[in-house]
């Protein structure tokens, strides 16, 4: 696979080996070890076509793998906190964002906030702002490090 630049903001895509979670008519299937282009500023990925019809190939063929693993499965039933319940933060600035995630990949921070990399990446430059389920994850996370300290 080529070095290029990353269609969403310009950042070196490298090969990397990562596990895929592949929805195929409704069933997970968790592929290991797929060869994806991976954006090391903003954590796009990107698939070689051959590597899609091989993750389809394998999925088409689920029967025949033998791994298998037991995944615990909620329903999200539970309502959001309201405003008027959950404590409001005042809006970080890029800076403040990129001071909270300190030295960790920009990836494994955005899982533990629950958003993806590009928004988080959107929101260290300040192209973009928390809002609507983005802020909610964001003062999740907070509050939560708030009570453990």
């Amino acid at each position: 696979m080529k070095a290029y630049t990353c269609e969403y903001c310009e950042g070196r895509v490298r090969r990397q080996i990562v596990d895929e979670d592949f929805r195929y008519r409704g069933e997970l299937i968790l592929i290991q070890e797929v060869p994806v282009g991976v954006c090391d500023r903003c954590g796009s990925k990107y698939y070689p076509a051959q590597v899609l019809k091989k993750m389809q190939e394998i999925a088409r063929n689920r029967d025949q793998i033998e791994d298998r693993i037991i995944v615990p499965v909620a329903r999200f039933t539970e309502k959001l906190k309201t405003r008027s319940t959950t404590k409001s933060f005042e809006p970080l600035t890029p800076a403040q964002i990129r001071r909270l995630r300190g030295e960790k990949p920009r990836e494994e921070f955005a899982r533990e906030i629950g958003v993806s990399p590009q928004t988080l990446y959107r929101w260290e430059l300040g192209k973009s702002k928390p809002t609507g389920l983005g802020k909610t994850a964001l003062e999740t996370y907070l509050s939560r490090k708030a009570s453990n300290q």
